[in-house]
C-alpha cells in the first residue's frame, strides 16, 4: 500500500468507502464458475469432440434474446 500511495495515488481523487452490507453483496456476485472434467468415451468407437469453450467469443458477438 505504501508503494501504491507513493507512485500511483492522487490525493485529489477520493476513493469511495462502501458500507459493509454492500461489500458482502459485491463479494457474492463474484462467484466463480464450476469446472468439470469429462473423459471422452464412446461405446461404438466413433465420437465427435466439440470445444464449447471456444463458443464464448462467438456468443458475445450476438445480441441476447
Amino acid at each position: 500500500m505504501t508503494v501504491f500511495r507513493s507512485k500511483f495515488y492522487d490525493s485529489n481523487i477520493q476513493i469511495p468507502i462502501v458500507k459493509r452490507s454492500f461489500n458482502v453483496d459485491i463479494k457474492q456476485a463474484y462467484y466463480g464458475g464450476h469446472v468439470d472434467v469429462y473423459k471422452p468415451f464412446s461405446s461404438t468407437g466413433k465420437a465427435y469432440y466439440y470445444d464449447i469453450n471456444s463458443l464464448y467469443p462467438t456468443a458475445m458477438l450476438k445480441d441476447m434474446p
